[in-house]
């Protein structure tokens, strides 16, 4: 039961976190819109800054598996690209563009940790992600994944600055989907180029 209690803290506050900004969300706001006492709240954490901590925290754990899970999925690494830019592009669109700022500049300690996951997992996964495109012969043989992997990385975390890209002027559907186009264009082999040209006009995307 209290652990049951404890993963629904972290999801709310996190699902708070995301839609309404860090720092304009208290701890009486957490407690009072799930609910609960404050007593019950610091049950499980020690203040506002652990509360931040441990709901970033559980946003890795649980997307990390969801990533994988892509990977797993029928379909070649050209497919599972397009699944996961479908994934990120929903989990961006339902945040607050301030709240990646906010936990940058209040909770850096918070920040530091997570981008290190993500950077870590990012690297992995994309990584594997060229080898299985080389294998199946969808990737050109030739690249050197550690470079591409860091440069897509880049570009993905360009895509959720507000500085380059303010939500009121650009669709972040669109832009992940350009971005990933100008990835894949750049890494596919004749075949998968191909294939690519094919998936994008089942998937009418626009440009």
């Amino acid at each position: 039961m209290e652990q049951e209690l404890e993963a629904r803290i972290k999801m709310h506050a996190l699902q708070m976190f995301m839609q309404l900004g860090v720092r304009s969300v208290t701890m009486d706001d957490v407690a009072r819109d799930m609910a609960i006492s404050k007593k019950t709240l610091y049950q499980f954490v020690d203040n506002k800054a652990d509360l931040v901590d441990k709901a970033f925290t559980f946003l890795v754990d649980t997307t990390i598996p969801r990533v994988h899970e892509i990977w797993e999925a029928p379909g070649n690494a050209i497919d599972h690209m397009f699944m996961l830019d479908e994934f990120m592009c929903g989990m961006v669109e339902a945040h607050n563009p301030a709240a990646k700022f906010q936990l940058k500049k209040y909770y850096p300690a918070t920040w530091k940790k997570i981008e290190e996951i993500r950077f870590r997992e990012f690297m992995v996964t994309i990584k594997t992600n060229i080898t299985a495109g080389k294998e199946e012969g969808l990737y050109r043989p030739e690249l050197n994944e550690e470079l591409i992997a860091l440069m897509y990385f880049g570009k993905a975390d360009l895509m959720t600055e507000a500085d380059w890209f303010p939500i009121e002027d650009y669709d972040i559907t669109l832009i992940s989907h350009v971005s990933l186009e100008y990835h894949l264009r750049g890494i596919c082999s004749p075949l998968g180029l191909e294939y690519l040209d094919k998936l994008i006009e089942e998937k009418q995307w626009k440009h």
